[in-house]
Order: C-alpha cells, then sequence, then structure tokens
C-alpha cells in the first residue's frame, strides 16, 4: 500500500549500515499524502533513539517519482537519502538537512527547497560526467540565526541555481565554506549560479568553487551579498588546496 495521510513517517537503518530501497522500475508513488517523512529516526521520541547503532542512521533511496508525496522530509544524523530520480520527492513542501547528507544518482535536478538545520551540507554524487543541479532555494538559517555552513561536496558537475539565503545582516548572518567529506578525495567542482542572498563570508577550503554570475560588493550574486572578498583557508590535506573560478 502507498505510504498514507497526515501521519509521522520514521526510518532508520542499523549497525550494519542497511540500506532501504522505495519503489523500482515502473512502481511510482510509494510515499503519498502529507505525511512527514523522518529519515534516520530522531533521538529522544520514544524507542526511536535505539535505531541508531555504531552512529550510523542507514541509506534510503526513492529510485523513482513520488508525484502525490506534499510532506515534509528530515534527513537526520549520520543517514543518507539516495535520489535516483529527480522527481522523488518534486511535490515536497520542504526537505530539511538536519545532520544527514544527500546522495545522487545520475543526472538530476532537485527542484526542492532546502533548509540547512545543522552546520553541515553534504552532498555527493555518482561518478561519471553526468551534471546535477539543485533549482530550489536552500535556506541556511531557517531559524533566523546564523552561522557558519560546511558545503561539503564529493563529485563533479554540482550546481546550485536556486537562492541560497540566511537570517539578514547581524545575528542573522551566515558564512559559507566550500570543503569536502572527510576521507574523500573526489573534491570535485561546485558551481554557484542563484543570485545568492547571505550576508557572510565565502571560503573554500578543498575542491573547486566555481562563480555562475557575476559577483559584485554588497550585490547579490553568486557569493551573497558582502563586501568581505572570498577566501582560501586552511586546506584539507597537502595535496588537495580550495580553487576559486569562473563558470561560464
Amino acid at each position: 500500500d502507498d505510504v498514507g495521510i497526515s501521519v509521522l513517517i520514521e526510518i532508520a537503518g542499523g549497525g550494519n549500515q542497511g540500506v532501504l530501497a522505495l519503489g523500482n522500475g515502473t512502481y511510482e508513488g510509494v510515499l503519498s499524502g502529507n505525511a512527514t517523512l523522518e529519515i534516520g529516526a530522531t533521538t529522544g521520541r520514544g524507542s526511536a533513539q535505539n535505531s541508531y547503532v555504531n552512529g550510523n542512521g542507514g541509506q534510503i533511496i526513492l529510485s523513482t517519482r513520488n508525484q502525490n508525496f506534499t510532506g515534509v522530509v528530515n534527513v537526520n544524523l549520520n543517514s543518507q537519502l539516495t535520489f535516483g530520480n529527480g522527481n522523488a520527492l518534486v511535490n515536497a513542501s520542504a526537505l530539511n538537512i538536519n545532520g544527514g547528507s544527500i546522495y545522487i544518482q545520475n543526472s538530476q535536478t532537485v527542484p526542492n527547497a532546502i533548509t540547512v538545520t545543522g552546520s553541515e551540507f553534504v552532498v555527493s554524487r555518482d561518478t561519471g560526467n553526468d551534471n546535477v543541479l539543485f533549482s530550489g532555494p536552500v535556506n541556511l538559517a531557517p531559524n533566523g540565526v546564523g552561522g557558519t555552513i560546511s558545503l561539503s561536496v564529493a563529485g563533479n558537475g554540482i550546481g546550485f541555481s536556486g537562492v541560497l539565503s540566511d537570517g539578514g545582516t547581524g545575528i542573522g548572518s551566515s558564512n559559507l565554506i566550500r570543503t569536502s567529506p572527510q576521507n574523500n578525495n573526489n573534491l570535485g567542482s561546485v558551481v554557484l549560479r542563484g543570485m545568492n542572498t547571505y550576508h557572510g563570508t565565502t571560503s573554500v577550503v578543498g575542491g573547486f568553487l566555481l562563480a555562475g554570475t557575476n559577483v559584485l560588493p554588497n550585490q547579490a550574486g553568486a557569493f551573497g551579498i558582502s563586501d568581505t572578498p572570498i577566501t582560501l583557508s586552511a586546506i584539507q590535506s597537502t595535496n588537495n588546496a580550495g580553487q576559486l573560478g569562473i563558470a561560464g
């Protein structure tokens, strides 16, 4: 049966790094309705906290379209949500990154609005020449209080065309640091193509960061609204320095 309407769905794996695929081949619409989907059960909610074993919340693969799902998806600590189809959550009202990570299979455009409630947004993808585009807005300070967000990316050809925003100036300001996941030498490239409005600094620690717009002081663009120039921070390893470029 399809997963139903106005309910809470909790999915978590065990210490053996379990993987669960929802949908396969021509079977679509496994998820439907206005549900809240928890990828990796959160701590402090009864027995759900026992879903974590050795720090692993499991991996969920959405292989097909779920066009009738209009709810909220929370990707929680140490869990991974894999998009096998760009329309896997096309009509979801929110995709919240709460300590978990996103993995993209093949060439996909992910249209969802994204909020980052932790200090890191981890994205990785299959190897190859396919392109991955996040076309929805990304809120770096959903609670109105900014901070330093690590955009941790592995894999080439990952772009963001939606607006990256924060909570405004002062305490709402967010800094963006381009890094790569630990123990992953596939640093890859990230292109920021949106007219971004975050107000903090932009730093490169590892991998390529490319500007896909004009970059002007105190005007919206790839590196947000700031009079502070982009910086190259302490590199992640001797051979993997951060690099900055311009995308055509």
